[in-house]
């Protein structure tokens, strides 16, 4: 049985790390959006890629002090309270991007998601 996975967008990257600046770990999501209570309740893993979330930390860090140490730390102990991965851009997935082209018009964040997506289903030789 596949279970369900949602790329995060980066809007809620943003929302994510907004949470993590200004609350912390403690009582995570406890009034936020369906989409983190599902990961919550492990019913949809939520993937984040790592590259949109450095884009949209550099952007928030221009807004408000961030301990991007601290942060980065708490992003990757997300999986072990929710149903929750980080998609490293590593040498596998630029290749998979490389060798499945994207369609023309699509910005680099729908270019991921999408990838990602189709990336899942991919098999290796």
């Amino acid at each position: 049985m596949k279970h369900l996975i949602q790329c995060l967008s980066t809007s809620n990257i943003e929302l994510l790390v907004n949470h993590l600046v200004d609350k912390g770990m403690g009582d995570i999501f406890a009034e936020s959006s369906s989409l983190f209570q599902s990961s919550l309740n492990y019913d949809i893993e939520l993937v984040l890629i790592n590259y949109l979330a450095v884009r949209t930390i550099e952007r928030i860090k221009k807004q408000k002090t961030v301990e991007t140490e601290k942060l980065i730390k708490k992003l990757y102990q997300l999986p072990s309270t929710m149903f929750f991965s980080i998609q490293e851009i590593d040498e596998k997935f630029l290749l998979y991007l490389f060798r499945n082209p994207r369609k023309l018009g699509l910005n680099v964040e729908e270019i991921l998601i999408e990838a990602h997506e189709d990336y899942l289903d991919y098999h290796y030789d």
